[in-house]
């Protein structure tokens, strides 16, 4: 008889979180544990789905060959991973894949194959073909501003968020006054914000 532990997994409370996050409390609440190895791909191929939906919806200024590449390389991973029946085999292509689309997702995949000392910062360099420029308009900047009592270091100086949403209600969601007002009120953290 074969181990149980070959086709089953330990799910801890962080990936169920993670899950949650991705695909709603309502379906993983109370997903740690331990699973079977079905229920584990089944999950592992619906995070490479959701990357491939979020590279189709979110990445817009990029070169067709980089897109399509993008695309190809989930479409092997949901491929490869469906064919497998072995528990370990999909970690492994999870986390090959997974490694692929983050430094695609840069602009390539490093290339130190026949070097001997890898730790250069020139071999890491990734923007020979493109590189990543990320930009935001008036609304992203005031959405990152009404989150900061969300976010670490600024939740303790924003505990009171309040102080934010009404100013930005006074100001009748104007974008461009809402930033101007925090930009006079708060300069040097609008400096290190934007």
């Amino acid at each position: 008889m074969k181990d149980q532990s070959d086709r089953s997994i330990y799910i801890p409370i962080s990936f169920e979180h993670l899950l949650s996050f991705l695909f709603g409390e309502k379906s993983y609440h109370g997903f740690v544990g331990i699973h079977e190895f079905g229920i584990w791909k089944k999950n592992i191929l619906k995070i490479f789905r959701a990357i491939k939906k979020s590279i189709l919806v979110n990445i817009n200024i990029v070169d067709e060959l980089h897109k399509t590449n993008l695309i190809e390389l989930c479409n092997d991973a949901i491929s490869n991973i469906s064919k497998t029946k072995n528990k370990d085999k999909v970690n492994v292509l999870a986390i090959e894949y997974m490694t692929k689309i983050i430094f695609s997702l840069q602009g390539d995949i490093p290339d130190n194959w026949r070097r001997n000392i890898v730790n250069r910062d020139e071999y890491w360099k990734l923007n020979k073909y493109r590189q990543i420029v990320y930009t935001q308009n008036q609304k992203q900047k005031v959405n990152i501003i009404l989150s900061l009592h969300n976010k670490y270091p600024y939740s303790e100086r924003f505990a009171d968020k309040l102080e934010l949403i009404n100013k930005y209600g006074e100001l009748e969601h104007n974008d461009s006054e809402f930033i101007k007002w925090f930009k006079g009120k708060y300069p040097e953290l609008y400096l290190e914000l934007f």
